[in-house]
C-alpha cells in the first residue's frame, strides 16, 4: 500500500506553458446526464476545465443541453439524440477526442445498456482514455463487457457490489481485497470512492487520505469523475489521472470545510474550490 502524499502529487502534476492555446490541454468528451439528472452532465463537463482542459464537451440528451445552456457558457453542447451511438463515434472521429467522461446520471436501462456496450467496445479499438462512472458502471454490471488498461472505473462500494456480484457492506469490511479483486478482474486502474479512497492498477494500491465527509453528497463523484477527464485529457497517465484527482477532490473539500462547516458544502461548490486546491498545492515550497 502506498500512501499518496504531496510529493507524488507535486511530482505528476501537468506542466502550463506561457507559449500554449487551448489545443495544447486537450477535449474531454462528458457522455454524461439525462432529463432527470441534468445536473451531473454540467458537474462533470465543468469539473474538466477546473483542472485545466482546454475543451469541455458537453454530449447529452435535448433537454440537458438545453438546461446546462442556462448554466454555462464555457461548455461545448452535443446532442447524441437518445444515445444514438453512431452520432456519437461520428463526433469522437470528426473532434479528435483526447479523453471521454462517461455514465454519470445516464440512467440504467435498456436504451442506456445498449450503448454502454456499444461505446466500450469501440473505445476499445483506439487510445482514447476513458472514465467510467456511475451509471456506466451500473451499465457495464449487467453485460459485462470486458475493457483493457485505457479505462477507470469509479465505483463508491455499491457499484463494485454490483460488478462483483457482492454486497456493499462485504466490499466495505475488506476494501483493500475487493479493490484488488477488481483490478484483477477488469485489468484496469479502479478507483474505490470512501473514506480513505484507494486507487488500484496493475502494480500497486495507493491510499489517499484527504477529504472530509463533506463530499458525502450527491453529485461530488460527478465531479470527480470530470477532474479525471480533464487530467487525462492534458496526457496525465491513467493511474496519476486517478491519483491527482482523488487528491485534489478532497482538498478541495477540505478548503470549504475550513472555511465553513462540512455539513452545507454542495457539488456546484466544489468545482468553485478545485483552483484553491491546485494553488495549494502549487504554492507548496516541494513544487
Amino acid at each position: 500500500m502506498i500512501e499518496v502524499d504531496e510529493n507524488l502529487i507535486i511530482s505528476i502534476m501537468p506542466k502550463r506553458f506561457k507559449d500554449s492555446n487551448k489545443g495544447d490541454y486537450g477535449k474531454v468528451l462528458n457522455i454524461t446526464g439525462s432529463k432527470n439528472y441534468t445536473g451531473a452532465g454540467m458537474l462533470s463537463a465543468l469539473a474538466a476545465l477546473k483542472v485545466g482542459a482546454g475543451y469541455s464537451i458537453l454530449c447529452s440528451d435535448e433537454y440537458s443541453i438545453n438546461a446546462s445552456r442556462s448554466v454555462s457558457c464555457d461548455v461545448i453542447y452535443k446532442s447524441h439524440k437518445n444515445f444514438d451511438f453512431e452520432i456519437v463515434k461520428a463526433y469522437i472521429e470528426e473532434q479528435k477526442i483526447d479523453s471521454i467522461v462517461f455514465g454519470c446520471g445516464i440512467g440504467v436501462d435498456s436504451t442506456t445498456t445498449d450503448f454502454t456496450g456499444k461505446l466500450i467496445e469501440y473505445l476499445k479499438t483506439t487510445e482514447i482514455p476513458t472514465v467510467v462512472d456511475a451509471d456506466g458502471i451500473n451499465c457495464l454490471a449487467k453485460i459485462g463487457v470486458e475493457l483493457n488498461k485505457n479505462f477507470i472505473l469509479t465505483p463508491h462500494p455499491a457499484e463494485l457490489a454490483r460488478l462483483l456480484y457482492t454486497e456493499a457492506d462485504v466490499i466495505q469490511e475488506d476494501r483493500e481485497n475487493y479493490i484488488r479483486k477488481a483490478q484483477e478482474q477488469f485489468k484496469v486502474t479502479i478507483i474505490l470512492k470512501g473514506y480513505n479512497t484507494l486507487i488500484a492498477d496493475n502494480e500497486h494500491i495507493y491510499k489517499n487520505r484527504t477529504g472530509t465527509s463533506a463530499l458525502s453528497k450527491a453529485g461530488t463523484g460527478d465531479v470527480l469523475a470530470g477532474m479525471i477527464g480533464g487530467f487525462l485529457a492534458q496526457n496525465v497517465s491513467v493511474r496519476d489521472a486517478a491519483i491527482l484527482s482523488v487528491y485534489l477532490h478532497g482538498i478541495s473539500s477540505q478548503v470549504y470545510t475550513d472555511e465553513y462547516s462540512e455539513y452545507s458544502m454542495l457539488a456546484s461548490d466544489l468545482l468553485d474550490y478545485i483552483p484553491l486546491a491546485i494553488k495549494e498545492v502549487c504554492s507548496s515550497p516541494l513544487h
